[in-house]
């Protein structure tokens, strides 16, 4: 199996939240420490920060590996190919920072799944839908990648349809939620300090 690299994807424009969601704080540490640091402790390449152009010089980033966004805007496929095309031979775990029920344990469930012959490895949700963030893209992924983003398609959720992916039940769903808007947050912290 190829070298299993993590991605934090921190490249998105956050509009409906207002300001950026990977500084918001539920543990403490921004969003986006928080999921390097898991990916760090998880990946035997290391972790890499997905970053938009205007994002590197940021302090919160700098000493960090990063990989810049070539496709500004386009979302976490084109962030997913320009990792393939950064670290060649590469697989990886991918993360957003709007996950803070997300755990460590969640990760290593992923990766427990990991065998030959799997190009993705994903949570299923509640309604049967894959859910393609966290999950493992194996470097076997990356051919049929780059041909969505040829075609000029950005949904990371086509990619599914045209490998062979392994779904798996999360433990709790509740884990898989993402925070998009300032009231999600709200009730998130209320949630995670009770």
């Amino acid at each position: 199996m190829s070298v299993l690299c993590g991605l934090v994807l921190t490249g998105g424009k956050s509009q409906r939240m207002g300001s950026p969601k990977e500084f918001f704080s539920y543990h403490g540490i921004a969003e986006s420490e928080r999921m390097y640091r898991l990916l760090e402790a998880l990946s035997q390449g290391g972790a890499y920060y997905s970053l938009r152009s205007d994002q590197v010089s940021l302090p919160a980033y700098r000493g960090a590996r990063q990989i810049i966004d070539s496709h500004d805007g386009w979302g976490p496929l084109a962030s997913l190919v320009d990792a393939f095309n950064h670290v060649k031979n590469s697989s990886w775990l991918v993360v957003p920072v709007d996950m803070p029920f997300l755990e460590g344990g969640d990760l290593q469930r992923l990766l427990d799944a990991r065998i030959e012959g799997r190009d993705i490895i994903a949570f299923v949700g509640e309604t049967g839908a894959i859910a393609p963030m966290p999950a493992i893209y194996e470097h076997s992924a990356a051919r049929a990648a780059r041909e969505l983003i040829a075609q000029g398609r950005r949904a990371i959720k086509a990619l599914g349809k045209n490998t062979e992916t392994f779904t798996l039940k999360p433990e709790n769903a509740e884990r898989l939620r993402n925070i998009n808007t300032p009231g999600e947050s709200k009730r998130a912290i209320e949630s995670l300090h009770v």
